[in-house]
C-alpha cells in the first residue's frame, strides 16, 4: 500500500510542468543577475583586463574604478549560463555603468574594438580619452599611493605626434564600428583630446561627428583656453546632439506659469549649490567650502604650465566619488557640454563650479521672490566663524553670526523659507576670550530669535548645533591646545557656558520647533585628558567610553531645550549628513 502511494505521488510530481529560472520575466532575472555580482552603477575601464600592454591591475581581472575589482571568473561563468543570461547581462554591464577608456601608457583603444555588437549596442556612457594634458588622478591611486603613472600627462596633440597616424586610423575605425551598431538618442558621451592646434582639433572633430545622433555630448578638445579650438568643440558638440544651436528663442512668459512649476524650473539653476550647502560668516557672506584648493598642491604634479593648473577641479574637492566624478568645465579649458553649456551646477555632467547667481536675484520683483525661497529652502545653511577652523577662531564682535544671519542677512520676507540651518560654536578662540557664550552674547540671540521666530516655518525647520569638535590629524591638538591659550581649570566652565548657550533656543522650541540637534563631537575627550594632567597633547582620547559620555550630554541638552520625552534619533539626526568643513578636518592633512 505505501509503494503504491508512493507511485502515485511520483507520477503527481512528473506531470508538474518543469519551470526553470530561464522561464522567468526578465525584469526578475535582471535583478538576480545584479544580484549575483554583476557590476553596475559603476565605472567600468576598458584599458585594464585587456592583453596589449603593461598594465598594473591583473589581467584575469575587470578593473570597474570602484572600491575593488570584479574577478573576470565570476562574471564570465554568469554571462556563459546560457544564452538568455548572456543576452541579458551584457546590457546591464554596458548599459548601467559608465564604459571608460584612455589611449595611453600602451594602451590602445582595442578594448573598444573588441567588444561585441551586443556591448556596443548596450552603451549608454561612455568617456573617451585620445589625449590628456591635465592630470587626471583617480580614486584608487590616491588611496592605495600609487606611482606617479596615473599622473604623467600626455603632450598636446599634433598631426606631427609620432603616434598620431596610429591613433588617427584606428580612431576611425572605431567610429565606423560604433555607428553601425550605436542606437539613436540614447548614449552619453565624454571626449576629451587636448590638441595643440585647431587643426588637429578639426580633423578629430570630423570623425567623431559620424557618429549616430548623441543623447549628450560635452566635448574637450584643449586643457587650455583657446577661442579657436573652444568653436570647433562647441560645434562638434552641437551637431553630434543635432542641435542647431545652444541660444534662447523667443522670450517665454514665465511668470504666467504657476508657482509651483516656476520653483521646480529654478531648482535646476546655480540657486542650487552642488552639495546643497552654503556657508556663511561676516567676513566671507555666501560662500562654499571645498575638500582642497588646486590640483598642483594636491597631486604635485611637476609639469604644470607655470607651476599651477588653472583651478582644475577633482573629485576630492568636492568629496564626489564613483561615477559623478568628473573633472573639466569650459571656464577654464577649450570644452564644451551641448546638453547644458551654461554649466548650471544641478544638471551639469562634467562641471562642478559654481558661482553666485546673482543676475536670478536682479530680474524683477516676482522672480526675486521665487529666486530667494529656491535658494534658502534648497540649500542647508552652515553659519560658523571664518576659516577652515583648523585654527581657533577669531573672537566675534558684538553679536555672533547666527544672530547676523537671522537678523540682517537672510531677507526677512525668506526667513519662512529656511528649511536647514546648523550652527558651529568653536571651542577654542583666539586668546581664551570666549565671546560666543558670555550672558551678553546670549542676550543678544533670544532677542534676535525672539524678533525670527514668528516668520520661521518652524515645523519644517532643522536646527543642528555643532560644539567642540576640531581636528583628527596627528599633533595637530596640541598646536590648537597651546595656541588657544586656554586653562586647563576652565574646561568644565567652557562646557556649561556651552549648555547655557543652547538653552537659549528653548524659545524656538515653545514657538513650534520639532527638529533639533546637539553635536558634542568630543568635549569628553578634552575633559579627560586635562583632569589627568596630560601634558603631551599629542593624541585625544578615542575610548567608547568619551564617545557615549558626549552622546549622552547632547541627549540631555536637546532635552533641556525640546522636553523629556524628544527623542533626536527618531527625528532623523543619524541621517544628517556631514558637511564640508567637518569632512576636511577629517580628510585633509596640514
Amino acid at each position: 500500500m505505501v509503494d503504491f502511494d508512493a507511485n502515485i505521488v511520483s507520477a503527481q510530481r512528473s506531470s508538474l510542468p518543469q519551470t526553470t529560472i530561464n522561464d522567468l520575466p526578465e525584469k526578475i532575472i535582471n535583478k538576480i543577475l545584479k544580484l549575483a555580482g554583476l557590476p553596475n552603477d559603476t565605472r567600468i575601464n576598458l584599458n585594464y583586463g585587456s592583453s596589449s600592454g603593461d598594465h598594473i591591475f591583473p589581467r584575469d581581472e575587470w578593473w570597474f574604478c570602484s572600491s575593488r575589482p570584479y574577478p573576470n571568473n565570476n562574471i564570465m561563468s554568469i554571462l556563459l549560463t546560457s544564452r538568455k543570461f548572456y543576452r541579458l547581462g551584457i546590457p546591464i554591464i554596458y548599459g548601467e555603468n559608465h564604459v571608460v577608456i584612455h589611449w595611453r601608457n600602451g594602451n590602445t583603444l582595442s578594448g573598444l574594438v573588441n567588444l561585441s555588437d551586443l556591448a556596443l549596442s548596450s552603451i549608454r556612457k561612455m568617456l573617451i580619452i585620445l589625449n590628456n594634458s591635465a592630470p587626471v588622478m583617480d580614486i584608487w591611486a590616491l588611496q592605495n599611493k600609487d606611482s606617479i603613472e596615473h599622473h604623467r600627462l600626455d603632450e598636446p596633440l599634433s598631426t606631427r605626434t609620432s603616434h598620431y597616424q596610429d591613433l588617427a586610423e584606428q580612431w576611425e575605425r572605431v567610429v565606423a564600428r560604433m555607428s553601425l551598431h550605436m542606437a539613436d538618442t540614447v548614449t552619453w558621451l565624454d571626449f576629451i583630446c587636448d590638441c595643440a592646434d585647431s587643426e588637429t582639433a578639426y580633423e578629430i572633430t570630423e570623425t567623431l561627428l559620424q557618429l549616430p545622433q548623441l543623447r549628450h555630448s560635452f566635448i574637450r578638445l584643449s586643457h587650455r583656453v583657446d577661442s579657436k579650438i573652444q568653436a570647433i568643440a562647441r560645434e562638434a558638440a552641437l551637431r553630434t546632439v543635432h542641435r542647431p544651436h545652444d541660444s534662447y528663442g523667443d522670450p517665454f512668459p514665465y511668470l504666467r506659469l504657476p508657482r509651483e512649476i516656476r520653483l521646480h524650473v529654478l531648482s535646476f539653476t546655480d540657486l542650487v549649490t552642488p552639495q546643497r550647502e552654503v556657508e556663511w560668516n561676516d567676513t566671507e557672506k555666501y560662500h562654499l567650502r571645498t575638500l582642497g584648493n588646486t590640483v598642483c598642491k594636491r597631486c604635485k604634479c611637476h609639469e604644470c604650465p607655470g607651476g599651477d593648473h588653472p583651478k582644475t577641479l577633482h573629485w576630492f574637492l568636492w568629496g564626489v566619488r564613483g561615477r559623478y566624478a568628473r573633472t573639466f568645465c569650459s571656464r577654464y579649458c577649450s570644452a564644451f557640454e551641448a546638453s547644458s553649456g551654461r554649466y548650471f551646477s544641478p544638471i551639469s555632467q562634467t562641471c562642478l563650479c559654481w558661482r553666485p547667481p546673482s543676475y536670478l536675484f536682479l530680474i524683477c520683483r516676482d522672480f526675486l521672490a521665487d529666486a530667494r525661497e529656491t535658494f534658502y529652502k534648497r540649500n542647508r545653511f552652515i553659519i560658523k566663524p571664518s576659516g577652515d577652523l583648523m585654527k581657533p577662531a577669531l573672537p566675534s564682535t558684538g553679536c555672533t553670526e547666527i544672530s547676523h544671519f537671522l537678523g540682517n542677512a537672510v531677507p526677512s520676507t525668506a526667513l519662512h523659507a529656511l528649511r536647514h540651518v546648523e550652527i558651529v560654536y568653536p571651542f577654542f578662540e583666539a586668546n581664551a576670550i570666549f565671546s560666543r557664550l558670555t550672558d551678553a552674547a546670549n542676550q543678544d540671540m533670544r532677542l534676535t530669535l525672539d524678533a525670527v521666530k514668528g516668520q520661521l516655518n518652524l515645523q519644517a525647520l532643522t536646527i543642528c548645533i555643532h560644539m567642540a569638535d576640531y581636528t583628527t590629524w596627528q599633533d595637530s591638538d596640541k598646536t590648537i591646545w597651546l595656541y588657544s591659550k586656554t586653562p586647563p581649570g576652565q574646561t568644565d566652565k567652557i562646557m556649561e557656558d556651552h549648555i547655557e548657550t543652547v538653552k537659549c533656543y528653548t524659545i524656538l522650541a515653545e514657538a513650534g520647533l520639532e527638529k533639533f540637534f546637539v553635536r558634542l563631537h568630543r568635549p569628553w575627550n578634552w575633559w579627560m585628558c586635562v583632569a589627568r594632567h596630560d601634558i603631551v597633547w599629542q593624541t585625544l582620547d578615542t575610548r567608547s567610553y568619551s564617545k557615549t559620555k558626549a552622546a549622552e550630554l547632547a541627549a540631555e541638552v536637546e532635552h533641556i531645550v525640546m522636553g523629556n520625552g524628544y527623542d533626536s534619533m527618531k527625528m532623523g539626526k543619524a541621517k544628517l549628513l556631514k558637511p564640508m568643513w567637518k569632512k576636511r578636518l577629517e580628510d585633509m592633512r596640514p
